[in-house]
């Protein structure tokens, strides 16, 4: 019986996505802050607080997502940056 709510998101190969719980934290920071790189350059010139990068990591984001939310977060704070 097929699930009822089949999962439509594309995702990489099982090879090409990195959790967070397969690699240390400066491994990680490095690539979610490259993965930021590409989505949106100022982001990562600004987004340096190990804090914000830790709780991405500790929730299990993958360098793409925690990229990705970074860009949000840094957008949402606008004037306040």
């Amino acid at each position: 019986m097929a699930p009822m709510h089949a999962d439509t998101r594309k995702t990489k190969p099982a090879a090409e996505t990195v959790t967070a719980a397969e690699v240390p934290f400066p491994v990680w920071k490095a690539e979610a802050v490259l993965a930021l790189a590409r989505v949106h350059e100022r982001a990562m010139t600004v987004t340096r607080d190990d804090g914000f990068w830790t709780r991405l990591y500790v929730r299990g984001l993958d360098p793409d997502e925690a990229a990705k939310a970074a860009a949000r977060e840094y957008d949402a704070a606008g004037d306040r940056r």
